[in-house]
């Protein structure tokens, strides 16, 4: 915070001196907290020190204990928010840190909601594969990455050190909007932390003990299918390879669709470092640019579609629009490929399609396919049948949507339970009284 040149005055609330303390081991990393002017370390209890109201801030911080330590659940609270909230002048932000280690989905879900009561919207952001940061701003929408901040001189250094610089690499990291939050996690019926039925503070120790990790957000980031950029808009994957550490799952699943796409353009294409252990991704990358390219009579379309599957689960979603759609026209224009049958070309139509991102195409087409293999329940029909449904709800064809969903199981979803792609589809076609709507997606 004191990197900026424009803040103020930041105040430090905390209740244990002995934190203040310690923190001198920490420097000359922390040093601008105990040497420069506008830093104030209050020692007090956070609760109590935003009920006295005496201040009233820009941007607040919220990054407390884990709520498994005692009292620190009461920082999590529906009430504890209000007091923020009456503290944070009109615009102001909330940055609020959350972990997903030693948690589950219904504590999670239950802070979640704490928050919407005072702020229904947010965007979550994963700093790391366990950590989430939630931003929100009181009496309006978050807006979008403002990426002057990462121009600061200050702010240089570190950036660099942990390759942050582009705000590309923050803006694929988003998690979703409290439209899709809420969405996801609304149909569980848990009522928000409250300082009258302190459900993080009944199950935060259960759940440390029990080593959960609630990982919804991350599966969701995860899907097959664009999910999070076509209903939601917030998340936007990189239009162009960028060199960045593997902090979050984002980071690393842009950096294998990547590689996969570099392999499938160019079949000379080796990449740097060494040999990834027992990824077999890279052969179904190297056999689709083989086929492509030389067309052997040996590899049928039947037995290289599976591999085709594998790339479009993992390039759709975290390339950009462009790039993603530069491998599937190199496919579709391919020797090979103008040699198929109509129904095998419905297959590379239907991966242009997702990566596209083009909701009438993929309803149409994976329509279809998933006409033509009633009852086949393979990974493949799975993955029309998703893209098919993305397509659907996105247009807001919310009975054809359910039509679907009666039919799944039966006729194209394999045995195993439904998928959060399936789970996040349903809740946002059957949004719940009163939640709040995308701003930024691209569906209906």
């Amino acid at each position: 915070m004191l990197r900026s040149p424009s803040i103020e005055r930041v105040d430090t609330v905390e209740i244990e001196p002995a934190m203040v303390q310690g923190a001198h081991a920490f420097l000359p990393v922390v040093a601008a907290a105990f040497s420069d002017p506008r830093s104030h370390v209050v020692i007090d209890d956070a609760k109590s020190y935003f009920a006295r109201g005496k201040q009233r801030y820009d941007i607040v911080v919220s990054e407390p204990s884990n709520p498994w330590v005692s009292g620190v659940a009461s920082l999590f609270t529906a009430e504890f928010y209000a007091r923020l909230a009456q503290s944070m002048n009109d615009g102001a932000v909330l940055s609020q840190w959350l972990h997903t280690y030693e948690m589950d989905g219904v504590t999670l879900a239950s802070i979640f909601n704490a928050v919407a009561k005072t702020f229904p919207n947010f965007v979550a952001y994963a700093s790391n594969e366990s950590d989430i940061v939630l931003i929100a701003r009181k009496g309006g929408p978050v807006g979008a990455i403002d990426p002057s901040v990462l121009a600061w001189p200050a702010m240089k250094a570190p950036l660099a050190r942990l390759k942050l610089s582009d705000p590309a690499v923050l803006q694929r990291r988003s998690l979703g909007s409290s439209a899709s939050v809420l969405a996801l996690f609304g149909p569980m019926g848990v009522p928000a932390n409250s300082d009258y039925r302190p459900l993080v503070e009944e199950r935060a120790s259960k759940t440390r003990f029990t080593q959960e990790h609630a990982g919804e957000l991350v599966d969701l980031q995860a899907a097959d299918m664009p999910l999070l950029e076509m209903l939601d808009g917030t998340p936007r994957p990189a239009g162009r390879r960028i060199d960045s550490l593997y902090f979050a799952a984002a980071d690393r699943m842009a950096a294998d669709a990547w590689g996969f796409h570099d392999m499938i353009m160019d079949a000379s294409y080796a990449p740097p470092g060494g040999a990834p252990a027992a990824d077999s991704r890279e052969h179904a990358a190297r056999l689709i640019a083989l086929w492509a390219e030389r067309c052997p009579a040996e590899i049928p379309f039947d037995r290289l579609l599976p591999s085709m599957l594998s790339m479009a689960q993992v390039m759709n979603p975290h390339l950009g629009r462009d790039a993603a759609l530069d491998v599937w026209r190199r496919i579709d224009g391919s020797p090979c490929a103008k040699r198929l049958s109509s129904a095998d070309r419905r297959w590379i139509g239907l991966f242009t399609a997702v990566a596209a991102r083009d909701a009438e195409a993929m309803r149409r087409v994976g329509g279809e396919i998933l006409d033509a293999t009633r009852g086949t329940r393979t990974p493949m029909t799975e993955y029309a049948f998703e893209a098919t449904l993305t397509g659907a709800v996105c247009e807001g064809h919310v009975v054809e949507a359910d039509r679907l969903f009666e039919a799944g199981t039966r006729d194209w979803l394999p045995a195993g339970g439904g998928s959060i792609t399936l789970r996040y589809l349903y809740a946002v076609a059957h949004p719940l009284p009163g939640a709040p709507r995308p701003r930024r997606a691209a569906c209906s």
